[in-house]
């Protein structure tokens, strides 16, 4: 997808997160699409830069095909930036299309490619940002978890 975009705009540069079995491929298709100027490969993130790492993005693309409910995506709408997410596992719970972020159709590299021109053009960017960070705030920060915990528990310790 990244060659597709590159295309479509001049000023977008990547980012890849990670370090697997397919880094070196990765690396060579990049060379051969000629666009190894534009993507930054940074390896595996270290949870203390984690942050650091998201508040350069203005989107996170996260086209997984499998997932449960990814902190990745949590954490980068803590931060301020965008996710494009593929509606798996508990992804959908979090990202509401044009809402909280934005779901992938497919992860075609078509579908993705044109799904991060939309997500970046989005008029209503900043509202989306600003709920995704509401929704973190208000449902995933520790002490709603700590609240979440305690009902639960209260719920338990009055059955018995």
């Amino acid at each position: 997808a990244m060659p597709l975009v590159s295309n479509m705009q001049e000023n977008i540069n990547f980012m890849i997160g990670g370090y697997g079995p397919l880094h070196q491929e990765i690396n060579e298709r990049i060379s051969s699409k000629g666009i190894q100027n534009r993507v930054e490969m940074v390896g595996m993130f270290q949870q203390n830069n984690v942050a650091t790492y998201l508040n350069r993005l203005r989107l996170l693309v996260f086209p997984s095909y499998t997932e449960g409910l990814p902190s990745i995506a949590l954490e980068a709408m803590a931060c301020g930036t965008l996710v494009l997410a593929a509606p798996v596992g508990g992804v959908p719970d979090i990202i509401k299309d044009e809402k909280t972020g934005f779901i992938l159709p497919d992860t075609s590299p078509h579908s993705i490619a044109a799904s991060i021109i939309r997500a970046l053009h989005h008029p209503n960017v900043e509202e989306i940002t600003q709920n995704a960070r509401e929704l973190v705030e208000s449902e995933y920060a520790y002490e709603a978890a700590v609240e979440r915990y305690r009902r639960i528990l209260n719920r338990i310790v009055s059955k018995e």
